[in-house]
Parts: C-alpha cells; structure tokens; sequence
C-alpha cells in the first residue's frame, strides 16, 4: 500500500468517510486507520520486554505495590494518609501520564526521587518505582514497556515495520486537534523514514 490515512478516533473516520460519501458518492476506506489501531499493528512486531499484564494481572500487581508503598510510607506524608483505593488511583494516574512520555520515564523518577523523604514528590517517586520494581521482578511489561518497544521499532530498520508500515510510502494524520508526547515522538520517528503530512481539524 502505498497511502495511509491515519485518524485520531473511530469517530473523526467515520465522519471523514460518510462526508466523502456524501460528497463523491464513494469513498476508498481501504486505506484508512486509527492511530489506536495503527499501534496494536506495530506490536507484534516489537521487541517488549516481557509478558504484557492483563487486567487480572494489573489489578493483583496493583495491590501488592499498595501494601508495599503503604509501609514505606508509615502513615506519614501526603501518601501515607491516603486509604489504598486513593492510593491505587494515584497510582493509575502516575502510571498513565508515564507511558504518555517514554522517553522521559527514568529521568522524571529520578527528579521525584530528589526530593525530601517527607515530600508528596519523593512518595510518588517512591510509589512508581515500586511499581517498576515489581514489573521487572516478575518478568511482566506495562504500557510504560510497550510503549518504548513501539518507539524503538519505529526509530529503528523500516524493513522490521509492519507491513502496512513498510510499504508506505505517504502517511498523513488527518483531523488531529493535537497529540500527546508519545504519539508526538513516534509521527516524529515515523517523519525521518517516510512522507508524513498532519491535517488539522481546526479551521484555518
């Protein structure tokens, strides 16, 4: 394939597909993708680093990081108040917003890692690390893995790509109001090995 036409949402390419429809009386929807599924096809292909945890897995893993942040935190500290379902939302979120920014994950665990003991900074330093111990110990992957696995084939041999990747020869993102830095670094990684176009859905 030669063209690939990338959406942010289900929704924007189905709205992009029924307009053309309208407008041609056709529409070629061959090729076109979400960035969701776009990464779900990269997968495979990638180099994760142990086995992905499922939901069952997650929520088990979850708790056992609770009881053991719990008692690095003795009741002390702005973590150390918080009951273990607060504590496992914190968590989630820490999680979510580290994945979002794979290749700042070490050094933000560090810089929260620099603060005083006693500072909520230095517990959730305290809190993800856990987490990442943990992962590692039992040989699992997170998003946080899956994501720099995903980075590392798109910056790497354009021959180990996915096909549909590999053949490509114009991508363009279409409808995208913005990405976030994950996505951003890999239409970067992506922009050095072939023909990336962005289309905005703000009017001009």
């Amino acid at each position: 394939m030669n063209k690939l036409v990338v959406f942010p949402t289900e929704l924007a390419m189905r709205r992009y597909q029924q307009e053309q429809a309208l407008k041609h009386g056709w529409v070629d929807a061959s090729c076109h993708t979400t960035f969701s599924r776009l990464l779900k096809l990269c997968l495979p292909y990638a180099a994760v680093k142990g086995s992905r945890l499922d939901g069952v897995q997650h929520l088990l893993m979850r708790r056992q990081v609770i009881e053991v942040a719990s008692g690095h935190f003795a009741g002390r500290g702005a973590l150390g108040d918080l009951s273990d379902n607060a504590l496992g939302d914190v968590l989630d979120k820490l999680l979510v917003e580290l994945a979002s920014m794979p290749g700042e994950a070490t050094r933000i665990i560090d810089w929260l890692l620099d603060h005083h003991r006693k500072n909520k900074l230095y517990q959730l330093g305290t809190l993800i690390s856990v987490w990442r111990a943990m992962v590692k110990q039992e040989g699992a992957a997170d998003q946080l893995d899956v994501h720099l696995a995903i980075l590392k084939l798109l910056k790497g041999n354009r021959e180990k790509w996915p096909p549909l990747l590999r053949d490509c020869r114009q991508l363009t993102f279409k409808a995208v109001r913005w990405f976030n830095p994950f996505e951003e670094s890999c239409v970067a990684a992506l922009n050095h090995k072939l023909k990336v176009r962005i289309g905005s859905a703000m009017p001009p």
